[in-house]
């Protein structure tokens, strides 16, 4: 995953819109991250590290987290038949959406198409309004795909916010009864997260079961996330799923219900 990286954090003492810091380069070669983040104070963080997929430009406008007005946006995965899809997506969007597209990725057309779900662009909004926009834009998307014949598979693991409430979204295309597609996705809560010496991520437990952070990525984060067996402070998120953290620490795990997916090829056995 070294084809740029990027951050988008709030400080609403300051303003309600983010901060946004993208780079080009792998996130391990970039000497301004270190120093950035020991001085970075937020309530609430995106990061993101991307792996460009096949013909996708590699520069700062192709960069997550994408920013319009005082919301972030994010995604780990690939729309199918973008390059189909992406004249119907600008089509339907309103001027200030379509003008807002800089980049050249199917993620950032599809922020843009959340966007144009929202009954309005001026936050906060309900959590509830994030879940139901980011839903709707899967529906959609499923949609277009099932009228043009796209049968390859979509994955959509998406994550957006306000800066109070946060929606993400983990979505496979290909549906199989007992093995899952789309790619992983993990929540942890904690009193706090402490970042140790040994450049790992620490879970302080919250005794009092009341959480003072949350944290949703894509892999276990802490120090253990090698032994995925000591890893019980970390949640697997269901395939399917939408989860949503209100600006307490509330946590709703909810099921996708999305039509008009696509047939998946069988599946092949896993060679040894």
């Amino acid at each position: 995953d070294g084809d740029g990286f990027g951050l988008g954090w709030y400080d609403h003492d300051i303003a309600p819109e983010p901060a946004r810091l993208v780079f080009a380069d792998p996130a391990w070669n970039n000497p301004n991250l270190d120093n950035l983040c020991h001085l970075l104070r937020s309530s609430l963080v995106f990061g993101h590290v991307r792996a460009a997929t096949l013909h996708s430009h590699v520069g700062l406008t192709n960069c997550h987290p994408f920013k319009f007005g005082n919301f972030l946006f994010m995604h780990n995965g690939g729309l199918a038949g973008f390059r189909q899809l992406r004249r119907r997506l600008l089509q339907h969007l309103p001027d200030p959406l379509f003008d807002s597209i800089q980049g050249t990725t199917d993620s950032e057309h599809c922020f843009a198409l959340f966007l144009s779900f929202l009954p309005t662009l001026e936050t906060p909004v309900t959590t509830q309004t994030l879940r139901d926009a980011l839903a709707r834009t899967i529906q959609t998307l499923m949609d277009w795909c099932d009228d043009i014949g796209v049968t390859d598979k979509t994955t959509l693991n998406f994550a957006v916010t306000d800066g109070h409430s946060l929606a993400a979204t983990r979505f496979s295309s290909w549906k199989y009864p007992d093995h899952q597609i789309a790619q992983s996705l993990y929540y942890s809560v904690a009193d706090e997260f402490v970042m140790g010496k040994d450049g790992n991520l620490h879970h302080c437990t919250c005794p009092d079961q009341t959480p003072g952070a949350v944290v949703i990525s894509s892999e276990p984060l802490t120090a253990n996330w090698k032994n995925p067996d000591d890893c019980t402070e970390w949640e697997p998120i269901p395939e399917d799923s939408i989860i949503t953290v209100t600006p307490d620490y509330h946590i709703e795990i909810e099921r996708l219900e999305v039509s008009k997916r696509p047939t998946p090829p069988p599946l092949q056995p896993a060679l040894h």
